[in-house]
């Protein structure tokens, strides 16, 4: 029987009494870093979240699949206040021309969602925001296995430096 670990990372952010959810939302919206699908899991230097901007919005959690020690699965979900555009300009900065599908919420769909497809990092994307406003991104691994990229090079979880975000 293969194993099949979901490992939860909890990010916190404290927030002083003046900072509200809207002011939350005018910062920039720190994605998870996808370079880490398909890395291994017991890799103690692995980058989650990088913080160099100058108002990050950090995900409320950041959910990690695990199958056979690889990491095949990223859920971010973004704290009350962060909007579904926000994070979908965030995905774009990196990603834009490998968007594939936008729905909006109407009568007939039940929540707003795009899709993303980016063969040359080895990755799809989902974003989505259900009633209630929260919003969240999934990444999973593509392409020629979750180990490699399409270029064949092997995708890395070591500590390097990512201008990813």
């Amino acid at each position: 029987m293969k194993q099949h670990w979901r490992v939860y990372f909890v990010v916190l952010i404290f927030v002083g009494a003046a900072c509200n959810a809207s002011s939350l939302a005018r910062g920039q919206v720190v994605l998870p870093n996808w370079r880490l699908l398909g890395g291994d899991a017991a890799n103690s230097n692995l980058i989650v979240l990088a913080k160099h901007v100058a108002t990050p919005v950090f995900p409320d959690m950041i959910q990690f699949d695990i199958h056979q020690g690889k990491i095949c699965g990223i859920l971010s979900k973004y704290p009350e206040g962060t909007t579904y555009q926000e994070v979908k300009d965030a995905v774009n900065r990196y990603h834009k021309k490998w968007q594939r599908m936008e729905q909006r919420k109407t009568v007939s769909a039940a929540l707003d969602m795009t899709l993303w497809r980016n063969t040359d990092e080895g990755i799809a994307i989902q974003l989505t925001a259900k009633d209630g406003g929260k919003v969240e991104l999934i990444m999973l691994p593509i392409g020629l296995g979750a180990e490699t990229n399409k270029t064949g090079k092997e995708r890395s979880s070591s500590n390097k430096k990512d201008s990813h975000n």
